[in-house]
């Protein structure tokens, strides 16, 4: 009997080019062999030694071909193939498994630079076969995920249960209807996921339940946002203790009904520094909470149905003074001079939404010298000089929105005027409504001036 050893290096080409049937196929042309493959070799036992002779001889050709034919990727490395293999979208990572078996291995092994994954739409095609084996293979190296859950049947939550104990950021749509048990999941998820600091839920219904939000770590908890879906606008209420997460940074309820039960510890959140009530119906006792958040930097108010008052607004400007975005759109908003001159003094202010806040005059804008944006769209008591003042003392101003202000047609003559002037260098965006855009352009217009009709964004 004779015995054949191949060499490592074309064992593991071969190994991937052919199964064991096809090998015993070309080795065999002359007599019965015993054909072994283990790992990077393999092993050939000859019955008869002239057989070995005569089968190499006729072998080698063969070989010889099979080396004429590999392509050129066949020839990378491992790693260059893994490295390679990670540039591809999760679908094209699961197809390549299927080509051969070193693929196979390469490919199972090369998702550790999937530290974040955005599930696609097209990706509801998969099975629920490959979505475990996407997540199994990912999992563990994940850090954010934002995933939607379209219906009960799918096993998304479950899956991320299993597999992603990493996870710091997670965020889940859930579908326009309210389905049942995502409250159960969403506890296990956040108990098994111990390192999570930023949740994100999109398409909350009023069935929903805070109960999971015990089984988070608060001292990691730094985000927590919350969408209710359009179906159950301000029917849903945020019935939620948020005392414990003394960690928070950033805080979005979104078209929520907060009344005096809710939101509970609120003006607990020393740590705070931004925080989004837009479209929610709040009650007064939630906006004077507001104003303990000291380290506040963002807040948005936009289209709250309460008539926030001018004494709610000045006392959160003398207590929040490192406001830098301050979100006011309200076309039901009762706001005045009166608390504009302390929000005129917020030193660090640098974008101001107040969009139809009517009762505010040109004297109490002229000043805000550290604005980058302003948009006050439908602001009937601003015109030519309130604005034309603040584009000379904001030298750092760079859009402003002036649809459905008291401007005139001289308005734009005198802004090319004051941005001539400008030494900063700094350009100005001046979003105009399609009436403001007929008027008569500028002589020699500012390059630095640029006038625009995106009003409406």
């Amino acid at each position: 009997m004779g015995e054949l050893n191949l060499d490592d290096c074309f064992c593991r080409d071969i190994s991937q080019k052919f199964n064991e049937q096809n090998l015993q196929y070309i080795l065999s042309n002359h007599g019965d062999i015993e054909l072994t493959m283990m790992n990077d070799r393999i092993s050939v036992t000859f019955k008869n030694k002239n057989h070995l002779i005569q089968s190499l001889l006729t072998a080698e050709h063969k070989i010889s071909q099979l080396r004429k034919n590999y392509s050129p990727i066949d020839k990378l490395s491992d790693d260059c193939l893994a490295k390679i293999f990670s540039c591809l979208p999760i679908p094209q990572r699961l197809a390549i498994e299927k080509v051969c078996r070193r693929w196979r291995k390469i490919g199972r092994a090369g998702w550790p630079n999937v530290k974040q994954l955005i599930w696609k739409c097209e990706y509801s095609k998969f099975s629920r076969k490959e979505v475990e084996e996407i997540f199994e293979r990912s999992g563990r190296y994940l850090r954010h995920l934002d995933i939607p859950v379209e219906n009960e049947r799918q096993s998304y939550l479950l899956v991320v249960q299993r597999h992603c104990e990493q996870l710091e950021k997670l965020k889940i749509t859930f579908p326009k209807r309210p389905i049942r048990e995502y409250n159960g999941a969403l506890s296990r998820i956040f108990q098994h996921c111990k390192k999570l600091s930023s949740i994100i839920i999109h398409n909350v219904h009023s069935d929903f339940t805070y109960d999971c939000f015990e089984e988070l770590k608060p001292e990691i908890v730094t985000e927590i946002q919350l969408v209710v879906a359009d179906s159950d606008v301000r029917n849903t209420r945020a019935s939620m203790n948020v005392s414990k997460f003394r960690s928070l940074r950033r805080l979005k309820f979104c078209k929520f009904v907060l009344g005096t039960e809710d939101l509970i510890g609120l003006d607990q959140l020393e740590n705070l520094t931004s925080l989004d009530l837009r479209y929610c119906w709040v009650d007064n006792s939630q906006i004077m909470k507001i104003s303990n958040l000291q380290k506040l930097e963002y807040l948005s108010l936009e289209e709250t149905a309460f008539a926030i008052r001018d004494h709610h607004m000045s006392r959160i400007a003398k207590n929040c003074k490192n406001l830098k975005t301050l979100i006011l759109y309200n076309r039901y908003g009762e706001l005045s001079d009166d608390s504009f001159k302390d929000i005129a003094r917020l030193q660090h202010l640098e974008i101001l939404n107040m969009a139809f806040i009517t009762g505010v005059s040109d004297c109490t804008i002229s000043g805000m010298h550290s604005l980058i944006q302003l948009d006050c769209r439908g602001c009937e008591g601003i015109g030519n000089d309130g604005l034309i003042d603040l584009i000379k003392c904001a030298s750092n101003l760079q859009k402003i929105w002036v649809s459905w202000t008291s401007i005139n047609q001289h308005f734009l003559e005198e802004a090319n005027e004051a941005m001539k002037k400008r030494t900063s260098g700094v350009a100005l965006i001046l979003e105009l409504d399609p009436a403001q855009k007929k008027w008569k352009k500028p002589e020699n217009l500012s390059p630095l001036l640029i006038l625009s009709d995106n009003w409406y964004q």
